[in-house]
């Protein structure tokens, strides 16, 4: 996004509010889909990096392998029609259509707006407990299950129940706790 625009309301056809995977799958689905049709897309995130989807492999016709990387945003959007910004989205005004940056940006949206900021997660606190995220959080969990006999998982989040169960596979033996209190056991 241009100095120019920092002055004035800019105005967009969609707006996508984060630059992780729900929020940078949004703007990749929509230049695609809007490709041809001139359509402005802005991408609004509070850092240069966004998480990025690589290394696709379809297993099944519904499931599909993939990583996830986090890389500059300048070398993930290349398309025409995406336009990237590092802000934060300070208010949102819907009768008007316009957002309000931290930096005093008006940014108006004329056909969608789509917020994939994430949530704050409720964490258990304690020496040996590890909250499951994001990727550094993932990093950090591998790097703790050297030599790990046992591990616990308590929720049902997609992150941490795949990657745990990843990684103790192979060794150990693994307990899951879902929402639901339910007990389920590997190994």
């Amino acid at each position: 996004m241009s100095e120019e625009d920092s002055d004035s309301e800019a105005t967009f056809d969609y707006i996508v509010v984060g630059g992780g995977i729900a929020g940078v799958s949004c703007v990749d689905m929509l230049s695609q889909i809007l490709y041809e049709r001139d359509h402005k897309i802005l991408l609004i995130s509070p850092s240069q990096r966004v998480k990025a989807i690589t290394n696709v492999f379809n297993v099944t016709p519904r499931l599909a392998s993939f990583e996830v990387d986090e890389v500059p945003s300048t070398d993930h959007f290349s398309t025409k029609n995406v336009q990237f910004l590092q802000d934060l989205v300070d208010t949102v005004i819907p009768e008007e259509k316009v957002i309000v940056t931290e930096a005093s940006r008006r940014l108006k949206y004329l056909h969608g707006l789509c917020l994939c900021h994430g949530a704050a997660p409720k964490l258990i606190e304690g020496q040996n407990i590890l909250g499951l995220r994001d990727v550094e959080s993932v990093k950090k969990l591998q790097e703790r299950m050297r030599g790990v006999q046992r591990v616990v998982i308590v929720g049902n989040g997609g992150i941490g129940e795949s990657k745990a169960l990843l990684q103790t596979s192979a060794r150990g033996s693994l307990s899951h706790l879902t929402s639901s209190c339910s007990n389920r056991a590997g190994s």
